[in-house]
């Protein structure tokens, strides 16, 4: 196939793209859509290769797939496992765990489906993620799986078959992400639109089909025509195409669909009408453009690891400038290295050699097995580095990582004095400051059944010598059906625990307490927007000191539906019944700090309106009855009980909350300020 020196200065421009967004250059948010230049570039260029081979009788499927091997693998072999040995010396063994699992996965291009579950590319973490950018591969490959056997299988009908069944799959796989951005609240499902091949494949089809379409004999008597018309488009399109693809770079701050069309727009209107005769042409065949565009592979694969195990050991989330560019300069030196000595030799040796080819399959992937191994061995938990981290930095970004674990871990390794603690699920998450009294910690952990509130408030209470304890009561609690099983991550501490309250022994409530720093909040929070994470965390960080923020599935929303009551109304009340047991637990729990000196308060965290409009719709009111008998119950035996599940009674507005279960910080506080003089719910 005909070299174009125009794709490898689009190339180039794709890969620089990605390396300075990965560097946290402020002045290309958009970095990040070089990838999906790539995408288009890698289905035009194969698609062309294909068809010219199917073209000459040369096209061979084994021979498509030995000559991928050859391309990708001997150099994502040289950086994974280059990427493992240089962690293994520099990072602390803790932190292989993920880069152990991820590079397996990466292995056999399946990282994609990895880091769908465990990292946010929008997140803070995700520049901590040593193998993170190998999800592009991944899709690439999935994509080329099958993509072979389709185009032999169409054009056994006609060419133009082939064309529309791919522009059908491209309106599919183009509404498919669309669905997933706009029409989706699960986290995991709109990182599927990012992250999976079923929603991003539209991209590497548009490359595709624009292979199927282009007629080089019309392209080639279009720029050597005189006609006026065509001699100020041969200079106007491809400018339009350039301002297509270098505006999203320079303003898209966040995943955008919108931004993807206009990229992938002007990649096509570049590698269709761009030509060494016009300006633009001349500009992307530029000799270091398009050197880039040469080393554009290797290059990607090194400059991640690079900068996230400098992040690891320097502990910097965004090193300044003149550190990012030396960081940059090496990428491009050992990229250079291992496609002058690495990728070039190794193509020209084996891309016809069909079994040396898969012999360097299997070698590659015995061995990154065998090595993640030895790693993994030395690895003791993402949850508990994450904790040690919190202790001496300022606020730690995360996603994807048990909260149960997490806590636990994090309340071993403090030594804190605080006046109170909060302990509950997300819907008491959000409250950031205490009030009632001075410093606090949140150890809120999402869906928290009646065993977390054992495991963790009194560990919470023992490791900060807190006064007081809030603990948030959902009616999920009292359900004897509620079948709240993620404490059980946590069961060691939970035995641990309910064995201290049982046999009464001492809490060591020493008197650290007369030396606090009023001007300073502990705050662990684990359920913040993903749609302004680290706005939202560093809002708070101003506020609180020291903080956790994981990704989370609140969505702020301004309207609700009753499908929407409906789920948060059956989380709590599906099945209910009332449980005797759980209710004894919490007493006892209760007991046991009072006992201790320590003042407990339950807290009724408000809902939307529109669930106990749904509560009473289906009968009984049952929000309601379960309100009035905690409180009934709590009162019975000397336990405060503050707030209500009714918004109306708190006072809170319904602009103040998340969604229909989850509260802002506002409302939660005005539920800890209601009942401060009166601790008897009276119906009102």
């Amino acid at each position: 196939m005909q070299h174009i020196k125009e794709i490898d200065g689009l190339r180039g421009l794709a890969v620089l793209s990605v390396v300075f967004y990965h560097a946290d250059f402020r002045w290309l948010p958009g970095g990040y859509l070089g990838v999906d230049i790539f995408f288009v570039i890698s289905g035009f260029l194969i698609t062309k290769l294909i068809l010219e081979q199917i073209k000459s009788d040369s096209f061979s499927v084994v021979e498509f797939y030995v000559r991928r091997v050859v391309r990708l693998i001997p150099a994502l072999f040289l950086v994974i496992v280059s990427s493992l040995l240089l962690s293994s010396l520099l990072v602390p063994s803790q932190y292989l765990g993920p880069l152990a699992d991820s590079s397996r996965y990466a292995a056999f291009f399946l990282s994609n489906l990895y880091f769908l579950f465990f990292v946010d590319y929008f997140s803070p973490s995700a520049d901590f993620s040593i193998l993170g950018h190998t999800w592009s591969l991944a899709v690439e490959e999935q994509f080329y799986l099958v993509y072979p056997w389709l185009i032999l299988l169409l054009l056994r009908v006609t060419k133009k078959t082939v064309w529309i069944t791919l522009f059908s799959l491209t309106l599919l796989s183009f509404a498919l992400q669309l669905f997933l951005i706009h029409f989706q609240t699960s986290v995991t499902l709109k990182n599927s639109a990012f992250y999976l091949l079923p929603a991003r494949a539209w991209e590497i089809l548009c490359g595709a089909m624009l292979a199927l379409s282009i007629n080089q004999k019309s392209r080639q008597s279009y720029y050597q025509s005189n006609n006026l018309v065509h001699k100020i488009c041969r200079e106007a399109v491809p400018i339009i195409g350039l301002f297509c693809v270098l505006l999203p770079l320079l303003v898209a701050k966040q995943s955008n669909i919108f931004y993807q069309v206009i990229t992938v727009s002007g990649c096509l209107l570049l590698i269709s009408f761009s030509n060494h005769r016009c300006f633009v042409g001349r500009l992307l065949g530029f000799s270091l453009l398009g050197f880039f565009g040469l080393i554009s592979y290797c290059l990607y694969l090194w400059h991640q690891p690079i900068f996230a195990i400098y992040r690891f050991v320097y502990l910097d989330d965004s090193p300044d400038s003149g550190i990012a560019l030396l960081l940059i300069a090496l990428s491009i030196a050992l990229s250079i290295f291992t496609f002058r000595l690495i990728e070039i030799p190794m193509r020209k040796r084996y891309r016809d050699n069909k079994r040396g080819g898969f012999v360097l399959l299997f070698v590659f992937l015995a061995s990154v097995w065998g090595i993640t191994g030895f790693v993994k061995q030395e690895t003791i938990g993402h949850e508990h580095v994450l904790a040690a981290e919190l202790t001496k930095s300022e606020a730690v970004y995360f996603d994807h990582v048990d909260d149960r674990t997490f806590m636990v871990s994090w309340l071993n390794q403090i030594d804190l004095s605080v006046e109170s603690v909060v302990m509950g699920s997300s819907r008491i998450m959000n409250l950031d400051t205490n009030p009632i009294t001075g410093e606090m910690i949140n150890n809120s952990v999402k869906g928290a059944s009646v065993e977390d509130l054992i495991a963790i408030s009194p560990l919470a209470v023992l490791q900060t010598d807190a006064r007081q304890v809030f603990l948030g009561i959902d009616p999920w609690l009292m359900n004897n059906n509620a079948r709240q099983n993620r404490w059980e991550s946590i069961v060691d501490q939970f035995n641990r625990s309910l064995g201290a309250i049982t046999n009464e022994s001492e809490l060591d409530v020493s008197s650290k307490n007369e030396h606090l720093d009023h001007d300073i909040h502990y705050f662990c929070m684990v359920n913040a927007s993903t749609d302004s994470l680290e706005i939202e965390a560093r809002n708070k960080l101003s506020k609180n000191g020291r903080l956790i923020v994981s990704g989370g599935s609140q969505q702020p929303r301004n309207r609700f539906t009753n499908h929407q009551a409906k789920g948060a109304y059956e989380y709590a009340f599906r099945d209910f019944e009332w449980s005797s047991s759980n209710f004894a637990r919490l007493l006892l729990l209760s007991r046991y700090f009072l006992t201790n000196g320590v003042d407990v308060a339950w807290i009724l965290t408000p809902y939307h309106p529109v669930v106990a409009g749904y509560s009473k719709s289906v009968g009984g009111d049952l929000l309601g009855m379960v309100e009035r008998r905690i409180t009934a119950e709590a009162n019975s035996h000397g336990i405060s009980v503050l707030g209500s599940y009714s918004n109306k009674r708190v006072g809170c507005a319904e602009t103040e909350f998340y969604d229909v279960a989850h509260p802002h910080s506002d409302c939660i506080k005005k539920a800890l300020s209601t009942r401060l003089s009166d601790k008897t719910l009276t119906d009102q």
